[in-house]
């Protein structure tokens, strides 16, 4: 049976390692916040947009990872604008969730239908509407990626209504999605594990990647230079190593 997008979407925030979401409840992001109520991940309700936005901020400025914010349509999104561009231009990465009314409302002067990803552009490092269902892995992974790389910053995405509840095709695990494309994918948990995996994937003879555990017996910088390089030369396939959360296609 397929997940629904709403629930495929808060799969994909449970292995970014999002453990709670700031925002405001409404009719058009009912999809995401009954999903978000059978996970793990907390919803915090805020009595202003405007404060969810800053709470997600400050998450993202004191972890390094990215906060989440969530808002309805219309007004609700376009109160996010002072806590996101704030926080794009401070460097504090950050994650915007905007719901929309319904695809079939868009090309109307519709009741609170806003072109909010054209809003958004000049407050974040990188924005879009998630339209198809097709897309649900990719567009989070990014989402957190480019907001969590440096120098850090705002993304957002926005979440028709309709889509909200449409089937959805794609798997939020990094291995198994790195494997249904012919790439061999390792998840080390150990500093042992991890020099093990290097060695199999760099011998290996196939197109490899290596996910680089958060681990306190890891140099942080070492980590840091090693990320997003490729070893291995000439005709040899490479092998890409990347830091924790990451994801080979984004």
């Amino acid at each position: 049976m397929k997940l629904s997008v709403s629930r495929l979407i808060v799969k994909c925030l449970e292995n970014e390692g999002v453990c709670c979401v700031f925002g405001l409840p409404g009719e058009e992001n009912e999809d995401l916040l009954f999903s978000l109520a059978e996970s793990p991940i907390l919803f915090v309700p805020c009595r202003h947009e405007q404060g969810a936005a800053f709470m997600a901020n400050v998450w993202g400025r004191l972890t390094g990872r990215a906060g989440v914010c969530l808002s309805t349509l219309g007004p609700g999104a376009t109160n996010l604008i002072t806590g996101i561009a704030d926080a794009n231009l401070d460097k504090a990465p950050l994650v915007a969730i905007t719901a929309q009314a319904g695809r079939s409302r868009l090309h109307h002067e519709s009741h609170q239908c806003l072109d909010i990803v054209n809003m958004f552009k000049p407050i974040t490092k990188w924005n879009t509407a998630l339209s198809t269902p097709d897309v649900v892995p990719e567009v989070v992974r990014k989402a957190f990626k480019v907001a969590e790389e440096e120098k850090p910053g705002a993304t957002h995405f926005e979440l028709s209504e309709d889509v909200a509840s449409q089937p959805a095709a794609g798997n939020p695990d990094f291995k198994a999605y790195a494997e249904s494309f012919g790439i061999r994918a390792f998840r080390p948990e150990s500093v042992a594990e991890l020099r093990r995996d290097l060695r199999a994937a760099i011998t290996g003879g196939e197109l490899s990647v290596v996910e680089i555990p958060v681990d306190k017996e890891v140099n942080a910088d070492l980590l840091k230079k090693l990320s997003g390089y490729w070893a291995g030369v000439d005709d040899v396939p490479a092998t890409v190593l990347l830091p924790a959360g990451s994801h080979p296609r984004a």
